[in-house]
């Protein structure tokens, strides 16, 4: 923003973008496999390890949409609208990770699947008010950055 080649920024976003969620994505796919190995070095109890592989083959799709929101907050924030940033991290917690996670422990006690899908959920329902926050934007045709 600060060079002033305004064309650029939503390619830089669409970049920002796929390289998340495409680490997201590997990452996702790898942990699939490979989760009892990163709990096992925390403890020798078996059923927690089992429990955590658990826990972290759901919650590590949060990886995913992650890249797709700390990529709008960056580019919200290039623009001057900070807010923006503000509104959907607060609506995702209390519309979605909060009251999931609660759900999760009430309806769900005997798995740990549920609570990592929690914030997964928090990220993809921010991605989805990011977009919209982005297309709300473009029909504005002036976002508010400084562009002296």
């Amino acid at each position: 923003m600060g060079a002033g080649k305004y064309d650029r920024v939503d390619d830089i976003l669409r970049y920002a973008i796929a390289i998340g969620v495409g680490f997201g994505a590997v990452m996702a796919l790898l942990m699939q496999f490979i989760a009892p190995s990163v709990v096992r070095p925390f403890t020798s109890d078996e059923a927690v390890v089992k429990a955590g592989a658990a826990y972290i083959r759901s919650y590590i799709f949060d990886c995913l949409f992650a890249g797709i929101q700390f990529s709008f907050s960056g580019y919200f924030c290039a623009w001057g609208r900070s807010g923006l940033s503000f509104l959907h991290n607060t609506l995702s917690i209390l519309l979605v990770r909060v009251p999931g996670a609660w759900l999760a422990c009430r309806f769900f006690p005997q798995t740990l699947v549920p609570m990592g899908l929690a914030p997964a959920c928090g990220s993809l329902f921010s991605s989805i008010v990011c977009i919209l926050l982005y297309r709300w934007m473009k029909r504005q045709n002036k976002p508010t950055g400084d562009k002296d």
